[in-house]
């Protein structure tokens, strides 16, 4: 079975998470990948936070391994002629080339857009820095907390006067890579229909952005800013998170219709509560709306999360358990759609990650190789790819050019 992007090929100099969750989207879906790292800067995002007296402690870190798998890995030190040559090399021979840095250090290498293009008149070439690649803020450096933060997300997440509250994730990281991912679809597309490639300009801030846009036009249609209203909505009563019995176990109902509040009032037990004056439409449950909370989360503490969930979903009630990391693991539902398979690797035995989960009817998506070790490839894509001969490869791990073991980190 041919995968939709096999034959194509990307050349990945992306660290962190948003490059990197691109990448391996797009190899999961056949293209084949080439990840730079060097070992006197190896990817950040392999030893955060990694306790430095475990071995190997930079193959082991967990969200590393969650985003880089389906990737060759070779190590080249680009400040060096031989590293900076090579590199070129490689984007001659690729399709796609992918970075998230500043816009300052792609000047620095000299492998902007206008140089890759001297290389390779039709590279697609994807730049995911955190603010842009123009703009006053182009040089400014960004992670997923920060961004998260200056696009408006965290504003919006925030409860009713206080303080702005992150999503504890870095948000704005994957929602910039699945960006990418549409972005390098549709120049995909257009080089095959035109023969053309083109330069990707995709920054954090816009795409996380994006997720706040009726706020921004609400702003600017009607000059004012709406309130937070954190686990509350403004239109929908009942409409938060209430707790269930054992430690930290929660769900959250969110009714939006009166079907939903009389089919909530028969799950409680309590259907008179439909006809009570101070509930029966929208805007009296919203002006009771905390007796209500109280009255639901009365029901909700003698129960199971699970079983709430289950019950208020057979009678129409959108409901969902809050779910930890070991719940999804561990859900049957979970299971029976592979959203969690197990990989192999040398470095850290076996461990569960994140299925392909796009379903594709006729070209379903597969993972063909577990993350790869620091330099892992370096035969394969120094040698087979670039034609360099053995002992020249053995020069350049020599001088350290290439190799396999990071400098500085022990």
């Amino acid at each position: 079975m041919k995968l939709p992007l096999a034959g194509i090929r990307v050349l990945d100099l992306s660290q962190g998470w948003a490059g990197p969750t691109t990448t391996y989207l797009l190899g999961d879906l056949g293209a084949e990948i080439v990840k730079v790292e060097s070992i006197q800067r190896v990817d950040w995002w392999r030893i955060m936070g990694q306790n430095p007296e475990d071995p190997k402690f930079w193959e082991r870190r967990g969200a590393w391994n969650n985003v880089n798998r389906n990737k060759y890995d070779v190590t080249l030190d680009l400040t060096t002629p031989e590293g900076a040559a090579l590199i070129r090399d490689m984007v001659r021979i690729s399709d796609v080339f992918v970075e998230n840095f500043s816009v300052r250090v792609m000047r620095r290498f000299g492998l902007t857009y206008p140089e890759l293009t001297k290389l390779n008149p039709s590279i697609i070439a994807l730049s995911m820095p955190a603010f842009g690649s123009t703009g006053p803020w182009q040089e400014y450096l960004g992670f997923g907390t920060n961004v998260e933060q200056t696009s408006g997300l965290s504003w919006q997440t925030s409860y009713e006067d206080g303080y702005p509250l992150g999503s504890g994730v870095g948000l704005a990281d994957p929602i910039a890579g699945y960006n990418g991912v549409l972005a390098v679809l549709l120049a995909v597309y257009h080089r095959r229909r035109t023969g053309r490639g083109q330069f990707i300009d995709l920054s954090h801030i816009e795409a996380s952005g994006r997720l706040i846009g009726e706020k921004l036009v609400d702003a600017s249609i009607n000059h004012k800013v709406r309130p937070q209203w954190g686990n509350d909505h403004p239109s929908q009563t009942p409409h938060g998170v209430y707790r269930c019995q054992g430690e930290d176990a929660w769900v959250v109902i969110a009714v939006g219709t009166q079907e939903e509040w009389e089919a909530l009032c028969r799950v409680l037990g309590m259907p008179e509560l439909a006809s009570d004056p101070r509930f029966s439409d929208p805007l009296g449950r919203r002006k009771h709306r905390e007796e209500l909370d109280r009255c639901i989360e009365e029901w909700t503490s003698r129960r199971d999360k699970r079983e709430v969930m289950e019950q208020m979903q057979k009678a129409g009630v959108p409901c969902g358990a809050v779910s930890s990391p070991k719940d999804l693991v561990e859900d049957p539902h979970i299971q029976a759609r592979d959203f969690m398979v197990s990989l192999e690797r040398k470095e850290v035995g076996t461990f569960k990650t994140f299925g392909v989960h796009v379903h594709l009817s006729k070209t379903p998506g597969t993972i063909r190789r577990p993350p790869p070790s620091l330099g892992e490839h370096n035969e394969f894509i120094l040698g087979e790819l670039l034609g360099v001969p053995s002992e020249e490869q053995q020069r350049m791990e020599a001088a350290q050019i290439t190799g396999h073991q990071p400098l500085g980190l022990l």
